[in-house]
């Protein structure tokens, strides 16, 4: 520690204060000029000192002194515990019976146990609004040691208030022994006026009222200067009408003489006491004494007064080297925090953008504040400046934060509310059997969801939860039936190779009829089989009409008739399903189309043909438009036999209802 050595001086558990008042140096100039010696005339002897040469820097360091051991108790020696063990320390001072001696830590341990819970509160708001929260709603709950710490600080609280009236109460009974020792110095006065009392009873009782006086506690800070001036007064009155011979005299002499050699030992022994405050109020206390000791032979009044205030001059030194030293302490922690402000000013002043590096800048500041408490102090005036701009740059960086995240809340409520329709909408269509539309309604919501952005994370997994639910169902659903529709078009593929090579391996009779219902009956049976996988579908296709072609070509059956059955085929099967109807009277609206346009594009053909005729070089355009024609008459005689297939089946479809 960098004031190690020159704290020892004062406490053990000092510090530099914050609070620690400059003392003017000139105050330890005037203890030079006031310590001068006592005039040697015995009228002089009887003034006593009103101002001691100490008095003045006490009066003024007093107060600064109890701020500094608060502040160093408060702020080096528990600045760093942690909650238990400020917890601990306050049981254990709960063991003292002395709770006077002990407050100056016992506030100190309050002090930092509120500034904990400041931070805690601060920190818990903080996280608040960064998770998305409400800063109305937020409500800090302390944990369960809180209240065994406010009932120790009570206890403490009513301890130290019956140990001040104890103290009250000794105060007053010391104020009533006082007054009867003024007035006791009064009749002794009075007795000598009259010559009731010899010259050597009137001086007995006067140094067993002296010694008395010595002996008898302070009275309250009101009073005690009153009851002193009334008590030198009356010791005056009683020298003043006495005769003192010179045989008294002197033994008076010696009797005070003896008083101050020993408040010289006293004040000699306060030298070497290492609390330089305890060595200040001691030296306080002598010099009060002092005053009251009364008077010594001309001769020894300033052997005596130079030997106490050499005793003094030294205390006093200690106290001019520490404040030197303070002052220079606190201009160091005043660099040093005016340096923690500026970098907390650039910090300020290039405020984040993203969550996350507001999260790291809030921990670069919490870095600040911690080494703004290892600083210590500043001199008074400074440090509450200091902390006064150090508090409101923080105060203007957790506003903005505070905005950042309520800004942050707004989008994730709106990208909440869109989510949220989100689910509903998959919600709608889990269930659905229209595999296709909804596969791509589902895709297309999963799209918005990853283009929709971040909700609050308390909200996050619960919401995604909810809609990858709806997903899941309605694919595990959609699995599961295409996982039966294999199964079923494997069957369906066997089946049909099975035909095909049945078709192979038939043996066509010497009857054209038998055969030709036989291949009928295998082109049936093909058609009533169901789908196949889609990959071997155009291979399997392909080998089926290889097979029925061959019995077609062998029984010379044209492609005219072939074609008719196929078609036959296909509406038999189609007659076979419960929306028959609606599908006969949708291929028979399919086929007029075909059979029109067909019809009209033969019509331009065949008007094409004029032009033709007498065209050189036409002779390869007339040939290839003649075959098209052939062609298309071919297909339009086709189609109308299918038309009439299908007319004679809706007929039938008719006469059924």
């Amino acid at each position: 520690m960098e004031n190690e050595n020159q704290n020892k001086d004062f406490e053990t558990t000092s510090t530099t204060p914050d609070t620690v008042r400059n003392v003017s140096t000139n105050h330890l100039e005037q203890v030079q000029s006031e310590q001068a010696p006592i005039a040697s005339d015995p009228a002089a002897h009887e003034t006593p000192m009103e101002e001691g040469a100490f008095a003045h820097v006490l009066s003024e360091v007093e107060e600064q002194l109890d701020e500094e051991k608060e502040n160093a108790i408060s702020f080096e020696a528990f600045a760093h515990f942690s909650k238990s063990e400020l917890l601990e320390k306050l049981k254990g001072l709960a063991q003292t019976d002395d709770v006077i001696a002990s407050w100056q830590e016992i506030r100190a341990l309050r002090k930092v146990y509120n500034d904990m819970l400041k931070e805690e509160e601060e920190k818990a708001y903080q996280d608040y609004i960064t998770d998305g929260g409400l800063k109305e709603e937020f409500n800090f709950i302390r944990d369960e040691s809180h209240p065994i710490f406010m009932g120790l600080f009570s206890s403490f609280d009513q301890a130290r208030q019956e140990l001040k009236k104890k103290k009250d109460a000794e105060l007053a009974q010391n104020v009533q022994v006082k007054r009867k020792i003024i007035e006791h110095l009064k009749e002794l006065a009075e007795s000598a006026t009259k010559g009731s009392l010899s010259i050597k009873a009137i001086f007995d009782q006067l140094h067993e009222q002296q010694e008395l006086w010595r002996n008898t506690g302070m009275a309250p800070a009101g009073e005690n200067k009153v009851l002193a001036d009334a008590y030198r007064f009356a010791c005056d009155k009683v020298y003043e009408y006495i005769k003192i011979d010179k045989e008294l005299r002197e033994l008076n002499y010696k009797k005070n003489l003896e008083v101050k050699k020993e408040l010289c030992e006293k004040a000699e022994k306060l030298i070497l006491e290492p609390s330089l405050r305890t060595a200040l109020d001691g030296i306080k206390q002598l010099q009060d004494e002092w005053k009251e000791a009364g008077l010594v032979s001309k001769e020894m009044n300033e052997v005596i007064w130079e030997r106490f205030k050499k005793a003094g001059d030294q205390i006093f030194a200690r106290l001019k080297e520490y404040l030197q030293n303070q002052n220079e302490h606190q201009e160091k922690n005043k660099n040093g925090k005016l340096a923690l402000i500026q970098e907390l000013e650039q910090a300020v002043e290039k405020l984040p953008e993203s969550s996350s590096a507001w999260q790291k800048a809030t921990e670069h500041l919490e870095g600040i504040l911690t080494q703004w408490k290892q600083l210590g102090f500043a001199s008074k005036k400074d440090n509450e400046e200091l902390w006064n701009r150090f508090k409101e740059l923080r105060n203007r960086f957790f506003k903005a934060k505070e905005h950042h995240f309520e800004s942050l809340r707004k989008v994730h409520q709106e990208n909440y509310r869109i989510k949220n329709d989100l689910c509903m909408k998959a919600e709608e269509v889990k269930e659905s059997t229209e595999w296709k539309k909804t596969t791509d309604l589902i895709i297309s919501l999963q799209k918005q969801w990853k283009e929709t952005g971040p909700v609050n994370h308390r909200q996050s997994d619960k919401i995604w939860q909810r809609f990858r639910s709806a997903c899941d169902h309605y694919f595990e659903r959609k699995k599961a039936n295409f996982a039966d529709q294999d199964a079923m078009q494997a069957e369906n593929l066997q089946a049909k190779l099975d035909l095909i090579a049945q078709i192979e391996a038939y043996q066509p009779s010497e009857d054209h009829q038998i055969n030709f219902e036989k291949l009928k009956s295998f082109q049936n049976e093909w058609l009533d089989i169901g789908h196949i996988p889609i990959k071997q579908k155009d291979q399997v296709n392909n080998a089926y009409r290889k097979a029925i072609d061959k019995h077609f070509d062998a029984m010379r059956v044209g492609n005219f008739e072939r074609n008719k059955q196929n078609f036959q085929n296909k509406i038999n099967l189609m007659t076979s399903r419960p929306d028959a109807k609606n599908k006969v009277n949708e291929e028979l609206y399919q086929l007029q189309e075909k059979i029109r346009k067909k019809e009209h594009e033969a019509a331009l053909l065949n008007n094409n043909l004029g032009f033709f005729v007498n065209s050189k070089g036409a002779e390869s355009i007339l040939k290839d438009t003649k075959k098209k024609l052939e062609s298309l008459g071919a297909e339009v005689k086709l189609m109308k036999e299918q038309l009439k297939i299908l007319r004679n089946v809706s007929q039938s479809e008719a006469q059924k209802k």
